[in-house]
């Protein structure tokens, strides 16, 4: 709903705490003396600029994330659609009472390390993107503040493809009556064939059923290949015309 259609392996119907959404305190990364007035401590967030540019990329464009910031939320988006909640990619949101921040992600992002099998890889903002104040007051307003760099702190897990079999396979037959001469020795089966014809000595099935494939949140293609242990490999074929074995080779595709 949220990642241009292409569903995480396991999607979530609403954002779930440690999925796609992490709700962490900061309050203990500061330490905060009142002094004898007592006093009160706020939070904020900021960023260099409205569309700074991350080192974030959208995995479904391919496009830069950029950052805007609105009261207590920093957003990022897909370059070019600043404020179009389509292309929102993440919030940060911080509880300036608490320190409470809020991480909620909407669509995916490329990890930039390439796994087989995925392992769930992190990539966090880079340093001085987001940064973290602390602010404390005390009752005759008098004010002392501290910066944390929180672009470390913020980062992002890979949902990575996986791929199974689905126990549903499909299978090749051919039927030796429709040989012809031509390829078979000079010898016509019993109802030959002029050209190769789809259920007679040639048959074409879709393998891709045989295979549950799961593409992850970033989206992805599947490839199809044959393989052989070796050039030369016998089969427990033998060839009706010359009585000899039949081996394998492989070029390519085939």
């Amino acid at each position: 709903a949220t990642n241009a259609g292409i569903n995480g392996s396991t999607p979530d119907l609403v954002p779930t705490q440690g999925h796609a959404l992490d709700k962490e305190s900061f309050a203990g990364a500061f330490t905060v003396v009142t002094g004898a007035d007592g006093g009160t401590t706020a939070y904020a967030l900021s960023i260099a600029a409205n569309g700074t540019t991350s080192n974030l990329i959208d995995s479904a464009s391919g496009l830069a994330v950029v950052l805007d910031q609105t009261g207590n939320t920093v957003s990022g988006y897909v370059t070019g659609h600043d404020n179009d909640a389509a292309w929102l990619v993440f919030t940060l949101t911080v509880d300036p009472a608490t320190g409470n921040v809020t991480l909620a992600q909407d669509r995916a992002v490329h990890e930039l390390t390439a796994s087989s099998p995925d392992t769930g890889e992190g990539i966090s903002l880079t340093g001085g993107l987001v940064t973290l104040t602390a602010t404390v007051t005390d009752k005759d307003g008098d004010s002392a503040s501290q910066k944390l760099d929180l672009s470390s702190h913020v980062t992002f897990h890979d949902d990575g493809p996986s791929i199974s079999l689905s126990g549903t396979v499909a299978s090749l037959n051919t039927f030796e009556a429709y040989l012809s001469a031509s390829t078979n020795a000079g010898i016509n089966g019993s109802t030959p064939d002029l050209v190769p014809t789809q259920g007679h000595a040639l048959d074409t099935e879709s393998f891709a059923g045989a295979f549950t494939v799961v593409t992850g949140a970033d989206g992805g293609t599947t490839a199809y290949v044959l393989s052989i242990a070796a050039n030369g490999t016998t089969t427990n074929l033998i060839d009706s015309a010359s009585g000899l074995a039949v081996v394998l080779d492989q070029t390519g595709n085939t």
